[in-house]
C-alpha cells in the first residue's frame, strides 16, 4: 500500500461514515437507505415521546444550545434550532433539487411533472382534511349576521 493510500484510508476511517462497513455505508448512501433511517427516527421519536419518559422527551427539546462568535451570539432551545434553522436548510436543499430537476434532470419534459405536481398537492390537501376531520367536531363556528 502506498503512502498516499494508506493516508486516503487513515482519513475515511477517521470519519464517522469511514467507521461504518462498506454494505452499510452503501445502503445509507442511496435514497432508500435514507428514507429508511429517517421513518426509523420519526418511529423512534412518536413512541418516546408517547412513553412514560416523555418528560425526558420534553427536556431535550428544550435545552438551550447557543451559537458565539465573540460578543455577539444566538441562543435558542433545541426545538427552534430544528424548526427555525434546520427546517430552513432542509426546504431550501429541497428547493435546489427541484430546481435542477426541472432545468436539466427528469422534469424537464412536461409528462412527468404530472406526478410530482399532484402528489404535492395531496401532501398539501391531505393533511389539513385530516386535520379538519379531526378538530372539526371540537371546534364550533357561528357566523354571526350583522
Amino acid at each position: 500500500m502506498t503512502r498516499r493510500t494508506q493516508a486516503t484510508g487513515q482519513t475515511r476511517r477517521r470519519q464517522l461514515s469511514g467507521q461504518l462497513s462498506g454494505p452499510l455505508r452503501l445502503f445509507l448512501a442511496t435514497e432508500a437507505g435514507s428514507a429508511v433511517l429517517l421513518v426509523a427516527a420519526t418511529v423512534i421519536a412518536l413512541l418516546w415521546a408517547n412513553s412514560p419518559w416523555s418528560a425526558v422527551y420534553e427536556a431535550v427539546w428544550t435545552t438551550g444550545a447557543s451559537l458565539r462568535i465573540g460578543e455577539v451570539g444566538l441562543e435558542m432551545d433545541l426545538g427552534h434550532w430544528i424548526n427555525d434553522g434546520l427546517m430552513a436548510v432542509f426546504f431550501f436543499v429541497i428547493g435546489m433539487e427541484v430546481r435542477r430537476d426541472l432545468a436539466v434532470g427528469e422534469l424537464t419534459d412536461r409528462r412527468r411533472v404530472v406526478l410530482p405536481v399532484l402528489a404535492g398537492i395531496g401532501g398539501i390537501v391531505v393533511p389539513a382534511l385530516l386535520y379538519l376531520w379531526i378538530e372539526a367536531p371540537q371546534v364550533s363556528c357561528r357566523f354571526y349576521a350583522g
